[in-house]
């Protein structure tokens, strides 16, 4: 459950939304602190939109994260994506995807177009300056190994819509690299309190077993090879959509924890 001070400003966001014309669609707004070895490293943002009649319905999601603290003073990173697509039988369905990443002065974009939710086209800019002359940083996913993908936050969102089943197994790409992303158990639970979120309460546990399939991994990714764990706690906080409240994983540099700490409703951009 929310503490009551947050209750209320939900309270005032849901009428806000409510009050929203219907050629302008609300954007749920999602904060979310990051933490790995007990220290906080990084704030992540998550906005969904979602318009249009139930016949022709569509979203736009983009997610932002930047590191802060002594993370901010170590690497100067910032990390920005976004998709728009529309839905087919409630089921996500990408159009575009592009993601950019900034490291210090350099920066790489990937875009993405989609055909019949197929990858139809791709384009990578890299960093001119780019020092790191590993091959195998550049292994492409072939044609078949992109088929039947879908990018990574059309994929976070199929999990949102259906919480009972986590969304189910899928594969991802972003442009650079393929994951397949199995359900290794989906069961009701609840979310601990704690001082660091603001919901604690009902929610589904997923748990979700990550594989690289092909793709980019630098030398310092090696761990990216084998299989990884993540626990997400999905709990309908703002609307319909079973959002993640809570965030485990262990990484090579420790326990990685990432915490809901705001919801907001923002006006969709025109």
């Amino acid at each position: 459950m929310f503490r009551p001070a947050f209750s209320s400003v939900l309270a005032g966001a849901a009428l806000a939304a409510l009050a929203v014309g219907p050629a302008r669609a609300a954007g749920q707004g999602y904060d979310y602190d990051i933490y790995v070895g007990g220290s906080q490293v990084a704030e992540m943002r998550v906005v969904i939109e979602r318009s249009g009649a139930p016949e022709a319905a569509r979203y736009r999601v983009t997610s932002t994260m930047g590191l802060v603290g002594m993370a901010a003073w170590v690497s100067d990173w910032t990390a920005h994506s976004e998709v728009e697509g529309q839905f087919r039988g409630g089921v996500p369905v990408p159009e575009r995807f592009v993601s950019t990443n900034r490291f210090r002065e350099r920066e790489r974009i990937v875009t993405m177009s989609y055909s019949n939710g197929a990858v139809a086209f791709i384009d990578i800019v890299e960093p001119v300056d780019d020092d790191d002359d590993d091959d195998e940083r550049h292994a492409p996913v072939s044609e078949s190994q992109q088929r039947g993908t879908v990018d990574p936050l059309s994929g976070m969102l199929a999990a949102f819509l259906s919480p009972a089943d986590c969304g189910g197994d899928r594969r991802l790409f972003d442009g650079r690299r393929a994951t397949a992303v199995e359900i290794r158990s989906a069961d009701q639970g609840v979310a601990p309190e704690t001082s660091y979120g603001i919901y604690h309460g009902p929610a589904m546990v997923c748990v979700f077993e990550m594989k690289h399939v092909a793709g980019d991994i630098r030398r310092w990714e090696e761990e990216r090879r084998g299989r990884s764990e993540m626990a997400v706690w999905l709990a309908a906080v703002a609307d319909d959509l079973a959002v993640p409240v809570r965030i485990e994983a262990d990484t090579e540099w420790g326990a990685l924890r990432g915490h809901l700490v705001g919801v907001s409703v923002q006006e969709a951009a025109n």
